[in-house]
């Protein structure tokens, strides 16, 4: 994918930098994989506005890929998904069956993917394997991290993994993330190989506050500039920054702390 540079003939548009989306599909999604999203527009807190942005409606990916085992299915699109960074491919299956799954880079339309539970002859992009059914040193994302739960690793758009080790023994394997993190997973996980699509998606810059708000992001008001009542670090006259530690609107430390749910 490329991405493209406007001609400032107007203001909001002099910094705008989006990503090609050539050849992509333009219609509608398929009706019975996408379910509806932020259907409440109110809460009962005093009747806030809880929806920020444009409507989205989630498309439904199999990041389990446990079905269809054996079954080979043919990319026929290739789509735009406005929940996350990366595009998503739907493969119709021999059964006539369709699913949306997160679509790897360099794949083109008419391409097949398999679901394998044996060793293949050959490997390609896209197809989903057990651990221990991929070669040591291939490039591999929506990585499980705990077997029949899913993808939950690597699903960020140009981001991948790499199996660093196997022990075979222990039933277990090292993956090494784009961050040099290394995990170790168990080899009945499965994995898609290739990278994630859409690795010029860090250079888009939409140019004006107005697309980031419709996207749901609302602006970031500092601390320091409220006051005393609305946070921690308000109040005082000019520009006059607190000795305690920075805190959130709650009070509590927010830096300097550990941010990872487990050791895992």
């Amino acid at each position: 994918m490329a991405y493209k540079i406007y001609t400032p003939y107007t203001s909001s548009i002099r910094h705008v930098c989006l990503v090609d989306r050539f050849k992509m599909w333009e219609g509608n999604s398929i009706k019975q994989l996408v379910v509806q999203k932020n259907k409440s527009k109110r809460n009962l807190n005093f009747f806030r506005c809880t929806t920020v942005g444009i409507r989205k409606q989630f498309r439904v990916l199999d990041l389990y890929r446990e079905d269809h085992l054996g079954i080979p299915g043919m990319v026929c699109r290739i789509e735009y998904d406005p929940n996350r960074t990366s595009f998503i491919s739907l493969l119709l299956y021999k059964n006539n069956i369709c699913t949306y799954v997160l679509c790897p880079s360099a794949v083109r339309l008419g391409d097949i993917f398999i679901n394998y539970l044996s060793v293949p002859m050959f490997f390609n992009i896209g197809d989903c394997f057990p651990l221990n059914k991929i070669p040591v040193g291939s490039i591999i994302h929506n990585i499980e991290l705990k077997f029949g739960f899913g993808g939950k690793y690597v699903r960020s758009s140009g981001s991948f993994g790499m199996i660093f080790k196997k022990l075979n023994y222990l039933n277990i394997g090292i993956v090494q993330l784009r961050s040099g993190i290394r995990k170790v997973i168990s080899l009945d996980c499965r994995a898609t190989l290739g990278m994630v699509s859409n690795k010029d998606n860090w250079l888009v810059s939409l140019g004006k506050a107005g697309r980031k708000r419709w996207v749901g992001k609302k602006p970031i008001v500092r601390g320091v500039a409220m006051n005393p009542v609305d946070h921690p670090h308000g109040g005082g006259e000019g520009k006059k920054s607190k000795k305690a530690d920075p805190r959130n609107i709650w009070g509590k430390v927010f830096k300097w702390r550990g941010t990872r749910r487990s050791a895992t």
